[in-house]
């Protein structure tokens, strides 16, 4: 992974200039210290299990924000490992996450939902099926 391959980032006096976190940056981070640290490969076994893992970490103490977080980085861990095989770039690939992040929060946005009152605590709000 080159430094020219290295998202760009734009200069505040730029029109495109958001300020704020770059998800990006990050998830290209992410993919250069995951392929360094655990190696190549789908590693989809392993993951899954240190997913589990985290979860019951978070029914020990769900007011742990950081092991909350351990989800996320583990997703985005498996999202770049399932694009290994393609021919995009690291830039890309992080571009795609992010998108793909973007894309699912819309489409859960235009789901219908129950209403959350009338769903027992503890059992999981899933949306409505049918008809999409």
């Amino acid at each position: 992974m080159s430094i020219e391959e290295r998202p760009k980032r734009l200069p505040p006096q730029h029109p495109d200039f958001r300020g704020g976190y770059d998800l990006v940056e990050h998830i290209f981070r992410a993919i250069a210290f995951s392929r360094f640290t655990f190696g190549p490969g789908v590693r989809t076994e392993a993951l899954c299990k240190h997913i589990e893992k985290e979860l019951k970490e978070i029914q020990a103490d769900p007011f742990d924000v950081r092991e909350w977080i351990d989800i996320i980085v583990l997703g985005i861990d498996g999202a770049w490992r399932c694009l290994q095989d393609t021919e995009l770039t690291t830039v890309q690939k992080a571009q795609l996450i992010a998108e793909t992040l973007q894309s699912k929060q819309r489409e859960n946005e235009g789901r219908k939902w129950p209403d959350w009152k009338t769903v027992p605590e503890g059992t999981p709000i899933e949306h409505v099926r049918g008809g999409e």
